[in-house]
């Protein structure tokens, strides 16, 4: 993942998923932003990035123009797709990363994203937000399967799973180990994502958090889909064709590697 930070906002951009989030926090961001976060783009309704370096009467901006979107250059404050850069200075973190974006929508199939991802909502084709309540943390649906959760005031996903995989969730109590493994303290619960028998992912979170999270993913309609194709029953063998017995026993007979009693006993048990 490549990422960059500017003023109240982080942009981190994940090749893998094909998005790119904007969290914003702090003092510095602007509450329609925060309210927004994190912000999940699809990188195929991204149509351009636009860096602007400060000037002496001016802070810098990066600017991500969507495809049937408008911008106002005098509104950059208020753009959810944009966020202002650190210092005075030329930046070039800022350039790097603009780069990587543009070289990675190379061959993006492009989608339209008229309006802001909608959260909470069933049936979203592309990335959504589903805040899980105040301090619990929020689950990103990319629409193809895949959830991340992400906690409160963190930008990197806790964990990143395929519904499907999922079977069942465990909880238990904070060891010294996920103290130092998970970065745990002790007023948290560690919370097992469970799949077939295996643990899929680990995740340290507030009391509370692992039933809200549970929740979600049980009313999800992939919920456990791989484990139950695996518990379907495997249809029995089909039974050998009775025309091509009886023809096989006749051509026996014809031989005489069959007698008529022999030929007749086998014919009677194959019928019964």
């Amino acid at each position: 993942m490549n990422s960059h930070k500017g003023v109240g906002c982080e942009a981190i951009l994940d090749t893998n998923a094909k998005t790119l989030t904007l969290t914003y926090s702090g003092m510095l961001a602007p509450p329609n932003k925060k309210a927004a976060s994190p912000r999940v783009i699809p990188l195929g309704a991204i149509e351009s990035v636009e860096v602007v370096q400060p000037t002496l009467t001016k802070r810098g901006h990066v600017r991500f123009q969507l495809r049937g979107g408008s911008t106002n250059d005098n509104a950059i404050e208020k753009d959810l797709n944009a966020y202002l850069m650190k210092g005075g200075t030329k930046d070039k973190a800022a350039e790097a990363f603009a780069e990587t974006v543009r070289a990675t929508l190379v061959g993006i199939e492009p989608v339209e994203l008229v309006s802001p991802p909608a959260t909470d909502i069933k049936g979203e084709t592309g990335p959504a937000s589903h805040g899980l309540g105040f301090g619990n943390g929020s689950l990103i649906d990319y629409g193809n399967g895949t959830v991340e959760f992400r906690k409160t005031m963190t930008v990197l996903p806790a964990f990143r799973v395929n519904v499907a995989d999922v079977t069942g969730f465990a909880v238990r109590r904070v060891t010294s180990d996920d103290k130092k493994r998970l970065k745990a303290s002790s007023l948290e619960q560690v919370l097992t994502v469970q799949g077939n028998g295996t643990v899929i992912a680990e995740v340290a979170v507030s009391y509370g958090t692992s039933e809200k999270i549970e929740a979600w993913f049980r009313n999800h309609p992939d919920w456990g889909k791989r484990h139950q194709l695996q518990q379907q029953p495997v249809g029995a063998p089909s039974a050998p064709d009775l025309t091509a017995q009886l023809a096989a026993l006749v051509s026996l007979r014809d031989q005489g590697a069959l007698s008529a009693e022999e030929f007749e006993r086998a014919k009677a048990k194959l019928l019964s």
